[in-house]
Protein backbone atom coordinates (compact mmCIF):
# COMPACT_ATOMS: atom_id res chain seq x y z
CA UNK A 1 0.00 0.00 0.00
CA UNK A 2 1.42 3.35 -1.02
CA UNK A 3 -0.16 6.74 -0.37
CA UNK A 4 -0.91 8.73 -3.55
CA UNK A 5 1.45 11.55 -2.54
CA UNK A 6 4.50 9.29 -2.13
CA UNK A 7 5.97 6.98 0.46
CA UNK A 8 8.40 9.35 2.14
CA UNK A 9 7.91 10.07 5.81
CA UNK A 10 8.91 13.67 6.31
CA UNK A 11 7.35 16.14 8.67
CA UNK A 12 7.64 19.61 7.24
CA UNK A 13 8.41 22.54 9.46
CA UNK A 14 8.28 26.19 8.48
CA UNK A 15 11.39 28.18 9.40
CA UNK A 16 11.68 31.93 9.70
CA UNK A 17 15.42 31.94 8.98
CA UNK A 18 18.02 30.19 6.85
CA UNK A 19 19.20 26.76 7.98
CA UNK A 20 22.93 26.63 8.72
CA UNK A 21 24.13 23.62 6.72
CA UNK A 22 27.77 24.14 7.71
CA UNK A 23 27.25 22.76 11.23
CA UNK A 24 26.64 19.09 11.99
CA UNK A 25 23.11 18.14 13.02
CA UNK A 26 22.63 17.68 16.76
CA UNK A 27 20.41 14.59 16.51
CA UNK A 28 19.96 14.32 20.28
CA UNK A 29 18.56 17.86 20.39
CA UNK A 30 16.47 17.28 17.27
CA UNK A 31 14.90 14.19 18.84
CA UNK A 32 14.28 16.04 22.11
CA UNK A 33 12.52 18.86 20.28
CA UNK A 34 10.39 16.42 18.26
CA UNK A 35 9.35 14.55 21.40
CA UNK A 36 8.49 17.81 23.16
CA UNK A 37 6.27 18.90 20.26
CA UNK A 38 4.47 15.55 20.15
CA UNK A 39 3.93 15.54 23.90
CA UNK A 40 2.45 19.04 23.69
CA UNK A 41 -0.14 18.37 21.01
CA UNK A 42 1.69 18.62 17.69
CA UNK A 43 0.05 16.29 15.17
CA UNK A 44 2.08 13.45 13.70
CA UNK A 45 -0.10 12.74 10.67
CA UNK A 46 -1.95 14.87 8.16
CA UNK A 47 -5.72 15.18 8.31
CA UNK A 48 -7.82 13.69 5.48
CA UNK A 49 -8.67 17.17 4.13
CA UNK A 50 -4.95 18.07 4.09
CA UNK A 51 -4.17 14.86 2.21
CA UNK A 52 -6.74 15.78 -0.46
CA UNK A 53 -5.02 19.14 -0.95
CA UNK A 54 -1.61 17.43 -1.22
CA UNK A 55 -2.81 15.13 -4.02
CA UNK A 56 -4.54 17.98 -5.82
CA UNK A 57 -8.14 17.26 -4.85
CA UNK A 58 -9.48 20.34 -3.13
CA UNK A 59 -12.09 19.57 -0.45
Amino acid sequence: MQPPFGSRRFHLHRSDRMIDTNRPIDYEQLYAQAMYELEHGERLLVRPEEEKIMVGKQP
